[in-house]
């Protein structure tokens, strides 16, 4: 066999393997398949019986249970028409029961043992069924619950236990039945275990026999190869390496033969070729040294400008760094070479670079004025502005980035503390307006507070009604359980005189009406409070999809106490998309210029509208109220100037106002004259991204 094994090549031995592998893989599985089909077919019927007996079992048990419960409560009845549904459904069952013991009796599996138990549960069942027509049922339908009370309570409650404790035994055998088959199947799994366990083994000799005959052999050949490979590298000329057999191994052999020989005549080529490139070297020296040269003159160049210079390769990487990098960030050129710009920033920051730099490489597009912030080796922060355009190798392929970055930290300090300062004034503005209407939004909030507080004195009247109703009603549950007849007759006495006296209905009723309307106050209120709260929110405000129209609405619920008693109020909101912008600011400038028309009039009119001129969103507001001069339109958007009493305005409202229209991108006209209202337009683009946005 060993020899016959050694002629084959490497590939059908190592099918022969394979094949014997799966032999005796499919041997041990189809096994398995046909024990486990046995094991079924031996222990699917008796287990089937023992879950059909069980199941019918259980059943009669469970109607025979809701029989005794239903007589019982027509016994308990006093309804007529309760009563009669109570019958009905024991007449119900009792088809059931009926129904299910012929099953159980006429069963041709049954046992001898459970087939007389089963007869006897008939016969039990007849008795019962025989007193509770002829002498129970009688009674109850003519009135006399008392007389049939002890009937049902002695000797039918005597065959009611018998009964229970016959199918309380047939369960407790039909689980022996199940308890055995388990066993069983226990036992053959065992069986089925050992076996598989033979056939394993057998199959696992088998191929570890034919793995030790094939491994052997090529362990031998691989020898030989690796020891021609080994002379190879000492250096000896021409290496003979014949194939022993025409397969795997063989054509590996005649290779390396091929192989060693073409290397032979390599080296004697290389040696030729050596002869020549020395002389092309030092041709190549001269233009190096006048590269060199050049390359002096580009570094001196950009060792003394004030901005960082550098390159990174299309990955990002620094393959060059100007000496400025150690003035800006403290690290020397060679200590940024090899690194990443985003190593240089905060985390946060180099995520947002990194997703930035990729997209621009992706394009291949130069960029300008990329501000990143970086952090300086003693942990200080430093701003850059960055700007870079790529380059390509000869061939036109993308190599990476060339560019400088400028030190604009102080700039951007200068201009992040104009920005906190105009958030603290809009801020101070808001606060100016909340107080203007902290008395109409108290007032607002009462209104609905009041009747709430009504509403939950009535709910607490309705439920201590509801509470002693459900107290009477367990007091008769437990009458019920525990037997006691006086006091069922007591308790039912009890309920009925409070039912007559207490209308359960129109409580229930009141209960729901009364609870929306407090429902519906507290919404009330949870507007006006979600109001002032995203009204008066502090801090920076993210640019989002702002709906102008819900700005508007949510301005005039602000300002709304104080409109209602002054002007008449006019709206015409039309269809608006969202565009970018920030919520809170823009109904702030609503509400500035809303109040500014109440009081700038006694009693009159203002309008609001809404609409599109192209792709700019238009909002007008009017009053018909004093007007202003010429002189004063030119100036109401100076800061600090107002037409106001001292003490009764900043005047920097209409200031701020502009400067929010102003950072969303837009504009704010006013026309007005004295005598004849005024009217401001607010113009914002539906697409243009507005100051500030990152």
């Amino acid at each position: 066999m060993a020899n016959l094994i050694k002629h084959l090549s490497i590939r059908k031995k190592l099918l022969i393997v394979l094949g014997a592998s799966l032999f005796f893989a499919g041997g041990v599985i189809l096994s398995g398949i046909l024990h486990m089909f046995w094991m079924k077919r031996s222990s699917a019927s008796i287990y089937e019986r023992a879950v059909v007996e069980a199941q019918n079992v259980y059943q009669i048990k469970t109607a025979i249970e809701q029989v005794r419960r239903s007589l019982l409560m027509a016994i308990l009845e006093k309804d007529p028409g309760r009563r009669q549904e109570d019958l009905v459904l024991v007449r119900k069952r009792t088809a059931e029961i009926d129904r299910e013991l012929e099953l159980t009796r006429d069963a041709s599996f049954l046992e001898p043992a459970v087939r007389e138990e089963a007869s006897r549960l008939s016969e039990i069942w007849a008795g019962f069924k025989d007193t509770r027509d002829s002498e129970i049922i009688p009674l109850v339908e003519s009135g006399k619950q008392k007389d049939a009370l002890p009937i049902a309570m002695g000797l039918q409650e005597d065959r009611f236990r018998e009964f229970t404790a016959i199918t309380d035994r047939l369960i407790a055998h039909s689980n022996e039945k199940a308890s055995a088959i388990q066993t069983q199947i226990e036992e053959n799994f065992r069986f089925a275990i050992r076996t598989y366990a033979a056939v394993s083994i057998a199959g696992l000799l088998f191929a570890c026999l034919m793995f030790f005959f094939i491994s052997r052999e090529l362990r031998g050949r691989a020898e030989r190869i690796m020891e021609g490979i080994g002379r190879f590298q000492t250096g000896e000329q021409l290496i003979r390496l014949e194939a022993v057999r025409d397969d795997e191994l063989g054509r590996i052999e005649t290779a390396l033969d091929l192989l060693f020989r073409q290397v032979y005549e390599y080296r004697i080529n290389q040696e030729q070729y050596r002869i020549i490139l020395d002389w092309e070297v030092s041709e190549k020296e001269q233009q190096r040294a006048e590269l060199e040269r050049s390359q002096e003159k580009f570094r001196a160049l950009v060792e003394t400008t004030s901005d960082w210079v550098w390159e990174v390769d299309a990955n990002g990487v620094y393959t060059y760094a100007s000496p400025r990098a150690e003035g800006l960030l403290g690290y020397r050129p060679e200590e940024v070479v090899g690194k990443t710009p985003f190593e240089l920033m905060l985390p946060e920051e180099a995520q947002r670079i990194s997703a930035v730099f990729h997209e621009i490489a992706r394009k291949q597009a130069p960029f300008f004025g990329l501000v990143n912030r970086n952090l300086h080796r003693d942990g200080r922060i430093v701003v850059l502005e960055t700007s870079g355009v790529p380059f390509y190798d000869g061939q036109g392929r993308f190599q990476g980035y060339r560019g400088i970055d400028r030190d604009v930290t102080e700039r951007i300090r200068v201009e992040e503390e104009k920005s906190a300062m105009m958030e603290q004034l809009v801020h101070a503005e808001k606060m100016s307006s909340i107080g203007q209407l902290a008395a109409g939004v108290a007032h607002e909030i009462n209104n609905p507070l009041g009747f709430v507080n009504s509403n939950l004195n009535s709910l607490s009247d309705y439920i201590s009604c509801l509470m002693k109703l459900l107290r009477m009603y367990f007091a008769l549950l437990e009458a019920l359980e525990s037997d006691r007849k006086d006091e069922m007759a007591k308790c039912l006495n009890e309920l009925e005189e409070y039912k007559n006296k207490v209308d359960v209905g129109v409580i229930l009723e009141d209960l729901v009406f009364v609870t929306e309307e407090s429902k519906d106050g507290l919404k009330r209120i949870k507007k006006i409070v979600e109001g002032l709260r995203d009204f008066s929110h502090a801090g920076e405000e993210a640019v989002t999809g702002t709906d102008v129209n819900k700005c508007v609405n949510d301005a005039i619920r602000l300002t709304w106490h104080e409109l209602k008693y002054s002007a008449q109020l006019e709206e015409d909101l039309g269809e608006i998309p969202h565009l970018p912008g920030k919520p809170q600011q823009l109904t702030q400038v609503f509400v500035n210029i809303l109040m500014n028309a109440v009081q700038a009039m006694e009693k009159g009119r203002i309008s609001i509208k809404t609409f599109l001129e192209g792709p700019v969103a238009c909002v007008r507001i009017s009053d018909n109220g004093a007007g202003m001069s010429e002189d004063v339109q030119k100036r109401i958007f100076d800061p600090f100037f107002t037409t106001k009493p001292l003490g009764k305005g900043t005047g920097l409202g209409l200031s701020i106002v502009y400067g929010i229209v102003s950072a969303h991108g837009g504009t704010i006209q006013v026309k007005s004259a004295p005598g004849n209202g005024t009217t401001f337009t607010i113009r914002l683009p539906l697409k243009e991204e507005i100051a500030g946005a990152a």
